[in-house]
């Protein structure tokens, strides 16, 4: 009677093993709510020149297309795939047919108290084609890449104003 139930207890326990291998590899989507989705606009007191320099830094990693300071845009060429940005729920097969174009307008203000302002809008086109012969297909952004570069703009003018009360702040010291 032992032999009988030796085979259909390793066939229970290839499967229960072959199952747990199988459900480790699924992967899980991970959904963006819609109001984190889309162009990201703010409104930074901060003068022109300094919002400006910021966001080209955050954008020295992308191929610029346009770079116009009198129009207060900048623009990327396109971008492939997971060329620059990659989203931590995304895969590069998930974005293998994908192309985007970032998109930075910067426009100058005034607060109401008279300080400098300027509202930033960052957007992203984002299109994708799953075919060869298909025909391309607009798609909605998820909103990431755009947080985080306005993140990074906003990160970059903190330093610059650290840097700058720094170096104004100190005195030179007195001689004797």
């Amino acid at each position: 009677m032992h032999i009988y139930f030796q085979p259909i207890l390793i066939a229970l326990s290839t499967i229960a093993i072959l199952a747990g291998c199988a459900s480790g590899t699924e992967t899980t989507e991970i959904s963006v709510p819609d109001e984190l989705r889309g162009p990201k606009t703010e409104l930074i007191a901060a003068d022109f020149d300094s919002v400006w320099r910021a966001a080209q830094i955050a954008l020295e990693k992308y191929p610029i297309e346009v770079n116009d300071m009198d129009a207060g845009v900048i623009k990327t060429s396109v971008i492939k795939g997971t060329q620059i940005w990659a989203s931590p729920h995304e895969t590069d097969r998930d974005r293998s047919g994908l192309r985007s174009v970032v998109t930075i307008r910067v426009i100058k203000g005034k607060l109401s108290v008279g300080k400098p302002a300027c509202q930033i809008n960052i957007s992203k086109k984002v299109w994708g084609e799953r075919g060869f012969l298909d025909s391309s297909q607009s798609l909605k952004s998820d909103g990431l890449e755009e947080a985080a570069i306005l993140y990074r703009i906003k990160r970059e003018l903190l330093v610059y104003k650290a840097v700058e009360s720094s170096s104004t702040s100190k005195e030179p010291p007195e001689r004797n």
